[in-house]
């Protein structure tokens, strides 16, 4: 199945949340402590996941910006990320990486046991990349031999960023069941995510992801906020299994201040305009 992401853009645990990226805010050595999740988990699977979208800078108060992501958990239970983020810096027990001034490549790849399989020795790979303001981005997860690649590719300045990583023999993306995550907390879906300094009780700033394909036959809608690390207690968390028997028809969902909605072709994360 093919799919197209529409962006325009927004701000962005126990067992309902996703495993986040330990990010540290600009200008600081210190940990960011809350990660705010809003996400769609497919109920059904898909070879390739593949997105378009216009990319738009955009920055919480902290300094830190946006992740936008394909998320693609395997049949053999690894999972696989990549997206596009803008001022998301990493934090590691030994080092913060500093922010860097525009857009980024992101990919990242976990075990079936959930910890990272630390692509090109780091966790998660940040690549530069030549993206302006509202310049037309391609998104790809999908299966290349016995790889699994995934891409970013600038459509107006012609950059691109990829890497492949080992698809351990998977053949699909695959939904988790009964509940958006599984045990670990993977997916296969879609993700806008955020972090805080502290504890946030508010909505992003809209963004629009649009199917191209024969459209999704239900899917969980999902919204979290977690404590980091990632050991520590959730916030808050609320979760609903949408089924689109009308393909157009939207159907919201909303958690602690937070939107979003989705169709069998769309999901929007965000109300606000700004």
């Amino acid at each position: 199945m093919r799919i197209s992401w529409l962006l325009f853009l927004l701000p962005t645990a126990s067992i309902m949340q996703s495993t986040g990226w330990t990010l540290a805010p600009s200008g600081s050595s210190g940990q960011t402590l809350y990660d705010e999740q809003l996400a769609l988990s497919f109920a059904q699977s898909f070879h390739e996941l593949s997105f378009n979208g216009t990319a738009a800078e955009q920055c919480g108060t902290e300094g830190i910006g946006i992740g936008y992501l394909v998320n693609g958990l395997s049949d053999m239970g690894n999972w696989y990320q990549v997206g596009l983020s803008w001022r998301w810096p990493i934090l590691t027990k030994s080092s913060v990486y500093p922010t860097l001034s525009g857009f980024d490549a992101i990919y990242e790849v976990f075990s079936s046991n959930g910890s990272s399989l630390h692509i090109d020795g780091r966790r998660p790979m940040l690549r530069s990349i030549s993206v302006n303001p509202g310049d037309f981005v391609f998104l790809r997860l999908g299966f290349s031999s016995s790889n699994i690649t995934m891409y970013v590719h600038d459509w107006n300045t012609n950059a691109s960023s990829q890497t492949s990583y080992d698809a351990f023999g998977a053949r699909d993306f695959v939904p988790t069941g009964n509940y958006p995550t599984n045990h670990n907390g993977f997916f296969t879906g879609l993700m806008t995510e955020q972090y805080h300094n502290g504890l946030y009780y508010g909505d992003e700033r809209q963004a629009t992801y649009s199917e191209s394909g024969f459209g999704v036959s239900s899917a969980w809608m999902w919204i979290d906020e977690f404590h980091v690390p990632y050991n520590q207690y959730t916030e808050f968390y609320q979760y609903s299994l949408a089924n689109y028997t009308n393909n157009a028809r939207l159907v919201n969902f909303t958690s602690t201040g937070a939107f979003e909605s989705s169709n069998a072709h769309e999901f929007i994360t965000g109300g606000s305009t700004s």
